[in-house]
C-alpha cells in the first residue's frame, strides 16, 4: 500500500506541476496581448497626431489664400476704404494693409 499513496502523491505532485507551468504560459500569453494593444494604442495615437498636424497645416494653407485674397483688396486700395482688410487680421499680420491706408 504505501508505493501505491507515494505514486499517487507522485501524480499530484506532477499534475499540480504542469497546472502551475500551464498557468505561466496563460499569464505570459495574456502579458505579450496587454504589450500588442499597447503598441496597437501608441501606433493609433501616433495617427491620429499625424493627422491633427496635417488638419494644422490645412487651414494654415487656407488663411494663407484668405490673406492673400485680401491682399489684393488692398493693392486696389479698397480695403483701405472698407477696413475690409484690417477686420479679418490675417492681413493686418502682414501689414499690407496698414500701409495701404496710410497712402489713402
Amino acid at each position: 500500500m504505501p508505493n501505491r499513496i507515494g505514486g499517487q502523491q507522485e501524480a499530484e505532485a506532477e499534475a499540480e506541476d504542469k497546472a502551475k507551468e500551464a498557468e505561466d504560459k496563460a499569464k505570459e500569453a495574456e502579458d505579450k496581448a496587454k504589450e500588442a494593444e499597447d503598441k496597437a494604442k501608441e501606433a493609433e495615437d501616433k495617427a491620429k497626431e499625424a493627422e491633427d498636424k496635417a488638419n494644422k497645416r490645412n487651414i494654415e494653407t487656407n488663411k494663407e489664400k484668405e490673406c492673400a485674397l485680401t491682399q489684393e483688396c488692398a493693392l486696389t486700395q479698397e480695403c483701405a476704404l472698407t477696413q475690409e482688410c484690417t477686420l479679418t487680421q490675417e492681413c493686418a499680420l502682414t501689414q499690407e494693409c496698414a500701409l495701404t491706408q496710410e497712402r489713402v
